[in-house]
């Protein structure tokens, strides 16, 4: 079974969470240049997607090892 499968609505919430938590920091405390912050949705997304597309095959992969 999928890690991406097994996590459930409350994982996302807690996620999304401490992404707002992480963001509204790096702004107010101006860690970041903007352009960063605004940025990072996107990476976010990006990872998301190649999370999801290769999990199965590095799940099944594993599977076979142990």
């Amino acid at each position: 079974m999928s890690c991406v499968q097994e996590t459930g609505a409350d994982t996302a919430a807690v996620a999304a969470a401490i992404a707002v938590v992480k963001a509204i920091t790096v702004i107010i405390l101006r860690a970041h240049y903007t352009m960063d912050v605004f940025s990072a949705p996107f990476a976010a997304y990006e990872a998301d997607e190649i999370a999801r597309r290769f999990a199965p095959d590095v799940d099944a992969w594993l599977g076979r090892l142990g």
